[in-house]
């Protein structure tokens, strides 16, 4: 588990990962939020409560007088069980619960959970960016079916379906091999403006 960064800011959301922490910087930054949040790197959804309540112990979380924490996972298979995962550890840690994603409840700070990709369906981050690539025109989505399809006839499709299909779709870049959150705001990948990220940019813009 990463230990927490000092806090610096008044609104802080916590996601899952060293990569979801860049997409969700270069998010803030595309809808002018980079001032008002902070994005921290929980470590992975096992090491959660321990972070959660390490964060709260810390002294610049004490400090700044957070008035909102957001915290966004993947959903993976079950979006349901995701959401109650996150609430049973913010309970445990004496933070505010709220009764559905997505929704804001008053506390101490203020607590907002988004369940990615959408808050109703099963997937995750790479779920989400893939429905805002599959919305373009890019030459490369019917390649990519293409060898799904081919994956298919062999018995070979990858477990994680939307995760294969937008890595596969990163490997047809010119710069190929890049992770995410290293991809996101690069010309020629996935376009922030797309009304998949709606909700997400929503989220983010309310807390």
């Amino acid at each position: 588990m990463p230990d927490p960064e000092v806090v610096t800011r008044p609104k802080i959301v916590l996601v899952e990962g060293k990569d979801e922490k860049i997409f969700f910087d270069k998010l803030c930054v595309h809808i002018e939020k980079q001032a008002d949040i902070q994005i921290l790197d929980f470590g992975g959804i096992t090491q959660f409560r321990k972070y959660l309540k390490s964060l709260k112990a810390s002294s610049s979380y004490r400090s700044m007088n957070v008035n909102s924490l957001g915290v966004i996972r993947d959903a993976e298979l079950d979006m349901g069980s995701a959401f109650q995962s996150v609430c049973d550890a913010l309970k445990a840690s004496g933070f505010a619960v709220p009764s559905h994603p997505s929704e804001m409840v008053d506390g101490d700070p203020n607590i907002s959970v988004f369940i990615l990709p959408d808050c109703q369906n099963p997937g995750m981050l790479e779920t989400l960016c893939w429905q805002a690539v599959a919305r373009s025109d890019d030459s490369a989505i019917p390649c990519v079916h293409q060898y799904l399809d081919c994956l298919k006839k062999s018995s070979a499709l990858p477990k994680n379906a939307d995760k294969a299909r937008l890595h596969t779709f990163l490997a047809s870049r010119k710069e190929p091999g890049l992770l995410v959150g290293e991809a996101t705001g690069k010309s020629g990948y996935w376009n922030l403006d797309s009304s998949v990220f709606k909700p997400l940019k929503k989220f983010l813009q309310t807390l």
